[in-house]
């Protein structure tokens, strides 16, 4: 099999024919966007110098690279193919086997460890190879990304006025008046940090500390009631709304 370029002519009849396959997968060089049928008829009425000459499309994958390109050579036109590199067909062929097996391989095969060769129908046939794989990535990654973008907001599940749980964590309130005692060791009345008898008072007193944890023993049965339900409604985390509120939480970091 000849691996001389093939003439301008002819190189651009199979590349007019790949973008036609293939125009879902490439853009045009001009706007960025993916080809048309408007673009694919103002390239078949380029000459074919003109068609290699001005860079019509790029890959819509990876970093854009552009599959077709010519060069003067002795007097010749030769129209020019982005390949992997590769000494001969065969090894070509295995090397896209090899690296098909994942998308970054094969994408960094073709274009960062590549350079323009001749363009001859056999690496036209390895470039539909390379496309087939990369191009069929691509629309599975792109109808992810969409339905992820579709995807409806979660839903906030409500305990009760101080609860509430959504993408699996529980903003709760604990600064709220009904956790006082629970959350504040006592509440903000309780106070046995002294270290001299001139400062005892009624907020120190047995008998208010006492009663001061009966009421945190029941807000703290509601607080792990609370909890507990936050649990049975998907929550594996904790946020205390007085740091961060759940409209304010970043889901996304």
């Amino acid at each position: 099999m000849s691996s001389s370029s093939l003439s301008l002519t002819k190189a651009k009849e199979i590349a007019i024919n790949f973008i036609k396959k293939y125009k879902d997968s490439l853009r045009d060089c001009r706007t960025y966007q993916l080809i048309t049928d408007t673009d694919i008829a103002r390239y078949e009425a380029l000459t074919p110098s003109d068609f290699f000459d001005i860079g019509t499309v790029q890959a819509n994958f990876g970093s854009y690279f552009s599959p077709f390109e010519h060069i003067y050579q002795r007097k010749v036109n030769k129209p020019l193919i982005w390949m992997g590199k590769h000494s001969n067909i065969d090894d070509l062929m295995k090397k896209i086997t090899k690296n098909s097996e994942s998308y970054e391989d094969l994408l960094n095969y073709w274009q960062f460890e590549g350079g323009w060769y001749n363009f001859t129908e056999a690496r036209m046939k390895a470039l539909e190879k390379i496309f087939d794989q990369l191009g069929a990535k691509l629309k599975t990654k792109t109808a992810k990304k969409s339905s992820k973008k579709v995807a409806k907001k979660p839903e906030v599940v409500t305990i009760s006025d101080t609860t509430e749980v959504q993408n699996g964590i529980a903003f709760i309130d604990f600064d709220a008046d009904k956790f006082e005692h629970a959350l504040k060791t006592g509440g903000d009345n309780f106070d046995p940090w002294i270290d001299n008898a001139s400062e005892n008072s009624a907020k120190n007193q047995i008998d208010h500390a006492i009663n001061a944890f009966k009421l945190a023993k029941k807000e703290l049965d509601v607080f792990l009631t609370e909890l507990v339900k936050a649990k049975e409604a998907g929550a594996k985390n904790v946020v205390d709304t007085s740091w961060c509120e759940r409209e304010d939480f970043d889901f996304n970091y």
